[in-house]
């Protein structure tokens, strides 16, 4: 069931593009045609093959899925690079300049690295007198994950950015289409992260079992029903999360401007880097492993930080732009919550941070509930302020419109209530394990 949800939620955005490209019938309309196949279809057959590799044990079998991989890798650079040559030939016919947008050059430095990446793979496998079909090289997947990240964004950041992709799809199709992409894309991925920690599980059962007192003690094994709950918890949040994102930043990317920061900052920092810092403590949460435990809370950190970078940067674009139109400060509740948000959440980083570093040695395993609370708080207040933002003042009326500003709004509500009531309902892992003894 689950094997054909992903596979649903793949074909159906691919097979809605290629019906408008068909429609098209234009030469340019082989360009998202092609990118549609390599992106969705080609790329996460190829990694599916590999996520599959990982649990076959007949050598056999697991070559084959190896060869697959390379050969449906070798098949989305080729659909690629014909998708490139027939904009760079539309465009040379037109007059118009190459190289012009922010999606024309993430999909060439993207492209770049693919292409470096499978160099390396025929490498790797064939450098020797016979082909190694089982080499293991952890840049190679690292960056593999960066291209299929970046790919994703070239597609999405296309086509709601393009003049293509606004002459052929409405907002609401854009949302539409771009929602069932990102749950795709997230779904797959989860399954490779679940793979991982279940393979992690089976080298725990392995060694001696440990006292749960013992901090480093290895993390408790989900149970079949939990790991369904939290791959559809992680596709719909990151769907419901992400959409929205995708959506202001890419409108304001195709009209630029120094005010366009502002929501573009606050919507990466608000939909993406606040989720994910509350995300990463509330998984913490039921872990035991010291080791996991640790690197949840560094992200916690990391993530909370870019955001107060974004946060900052949006908030001098908003106050630049208002300063050369002479207009007043703070006059909309939009702008009194997020600056309370922002205070909040600046006092509540600089108080994390203290007690991290302010001893005599770094401490991540600490507990305060002013933190919490506070954090609890900011959360709120940042999730307020975005949907306050959609509707205040002339940008969100010009850019999203009325039926994209209650998507958008009601999404972000949506994201942001669910990862409430999940602050409810986690429950600590060690005292569920003191309460069942």
């Amino acid at each position: 069931m689950a094997e054909l949800l992903t596979r649903m939620l793949f074909l159906l955005p691919c097979a809605i593009i290629l019906e408008r490209c068909v429609t098209d019938g234009s030469l340019f309309a082989l360009h998202p045609a092609f990118n549609t196949l390599a992106v969705l279809v080609c790329l996460p057959s190829a990694l599916q093959a590999m996520v599959q590799r990982k649990n076959e044990k007949n050598h056999a079998k697991r070559v084959w899925l190896t060869k697959l991989h390379l050969l449906l890798n070798v098949l989305a650079g080729v659909l690629v690079t014909v998708a490139g040559f027939t904009v760079f030939v539309t465009k040379r016919e037109s007059g118009d300049v190459h190289l012009s947008t922010p999606h024309s050059w993430a999909a060439l430095v993207t492209g770049m690295f693919f292409t470096l990446n499978v160099f390396q793979g025929l490498l790797l496998t064939f450098e020797g007198s016979k082909p190694n079909w089982q080499w293991k090289d952890e840049t190679h997947v690292l960056t593999g994950v960066l291209i299929y990240i970046g790919s994703v964004t070239t597609l999405l950041y296309g086509l709601h950015t393009s003049s293509w992709g606004a002459t052929n799809f409405t907002p609401e199709r854009q949302f539409q289409l771009t929602v069932l992409i990102i749950a795709a894309h997230v779904t797959l991925l989860g399954k490779s992260l679940l793979l991982e920690r279940q393979a992690q599980v089976k080298v725990a059962k392995c060694t001696p079992s440990v006292p749960l007192s013992n901090t480093r003690t290895p993390s408790i094994p989900p149970g079949g029903a939990d790991t369904m709950v939290k791959k559809l918890e992680l596709l719909v949040l990151s769907a419901l999360l992400g959409a929205p994102c995708v959506t202001i930043v890419s409108k304001c990317a195709a009209a630029p401007s120094l005010f366009a920061v502002h929501p573009a900052a606050n919507a990466v920092a608000f939909l993406l880097c606040f989720p994910l810092g509350l995300y990463a403590m509330l998984e913490r949460k039921q872990v035991a492993d010291f080791k996991t435990r640790v690197t949840l809370s560094k992200l916690h950190m990391v993530a909370q930080m870019l955001a107060m970078l974004l946060l900052s940067a949006g908030g001098a674009a908003a106050y630049m732009t208002k300063n050369a139109f002479g207009k007043d400060h703070f006059t909309s509740t939009h702008s009194w919550l997020a600056g309370v948000t922002a205070i909040l959440s600046s006092l509540n980083m600089l108080g994390g941070l203290a007690t991290t570093f302010g001893g005599k040695n770094t401490s991540w395993q600490w507990k305060n509930p002013g933190h919490r609370i506070g954090g609890i708080l900011a959360f709120v207040g940042g999730g307020c302020s975005v949907v306050l933002g959609v509707y205040s003042g002339a940008w969100g009326v010009s850019q999203l419109g009325d039926d994209l500003q209650f998507k958008v709004a009601s999404s972000v509500a949506a994201a942001y209530s669910l990862l409430l009531l999940k602050v409810v309902t986690t429950k600590n892992t060690q005292s569920l394990v003191k309460k069942s003894n």
